[in-house]
């Protein structure tokens, strides 16, 4: 074929993928090999691939469910894999689960290499179509935010950086707001330890409360020290009970 393109093979049968490899190589393509849909995935987040050649039973993941968090993955996106599903699977009912799961095209095993060859064909005119359509939405947004007689940035542009930028505060402004709630709730747990330390003291203070010793007056100071660690924070407390 003399259309290259970025394959990624998932099949935990070191044979099967070998023999595949070599072939997709001889037809002049690029190829990417896993032993699961779990690294498959992984690199799928790496990297990009025109095309995902996936068996179906795998282990930690099998095809289909690769083929689902694939398509969760291509949500942020523009352009999509074309993914063919192997199996020795036939029936109409596997057919329904693998297209429904995000598979484009269902190959079952063992198929001849006309075969593949022929599926791969369809693929890259899918994969073309959908490279030239992203190119011209291109194209066409940036006609779109620039003047025809300057052809300077326009309103509509300044307005398409004002909302990336409105967006891209408000998700520092989550993650902020994360922090501080976490900061928070750890600053809590830290004034209810004192509390108890202080109530411990007081406690401890009213059952000497006959003997003014130096001890006495340290715990006191304590205790003064700890109020002033909760008064920094504004977290209201009770009075202290006179020794």
């Amino acid at each position: 074929m003399n259309n290259n393109m970025r394959i990624l093979i998932a099949d935990d049968e070191p044979v099967s993928t070998s023999l595949l490899a070599h072939q997709l190589e001889q037809w002049q393509h690029t190829v990417t090999t896993t032993t699961n849909g779990f690294d498959a995935l992984a690199a799928f987040k790496s990297e990009t691939f025109d095309v995902v050649i996936t068996d179906w039973m795998m282990p930690v993941m099998s095809g289909p469910e690769l083929c689902a968090a694939i398509r969760e993955e291509e949500k942020s996106g523009e352009l999509t894999s074309f993914i063919i599903l192997l199996t020795s699977r036939g029936s109409s009912e596997d057919l329904a689960v693998a297209l429904k799961a995000g598979a484009n095209d269902f190959v079952t095993k063992p198929f001849a290499p006309l075969v593949l060859q022929s599926r791969l064909a369809n693929a890259a005119r899918i994969v073309q179509l959908q490279m030239e359509l992203h190119r011209k939405k291109q194209e066409a947004d940036k006609l779109a935010c620039t003047d025809y007689l300057t052809q300077l940035r326009n309103r509509r542009a300044m307005w398409r950086n004002l909302q990336m930028d409105s967006e891209r505060m408000q998700r520092e402004l989550d993650a902020s707001k994360k922090v501080s709630l976490e900061t928070e709730t750890r600053l809590k747990a830290q004034i209810s330890n004192l509390n108890k330390t202080i109530d411990t003291q007081q406690s401890h203070i009213h059952s000497v409360s006959d003997d003014k010793d130096a001890s006495t007056a340290q715990q006191q100071q304590e205790i003064a020290r700890l109020r002033q660690l909760l008064d920094v924070h504004h977290v209201p407390h009770e009075a202290s009970a006179s020794a």
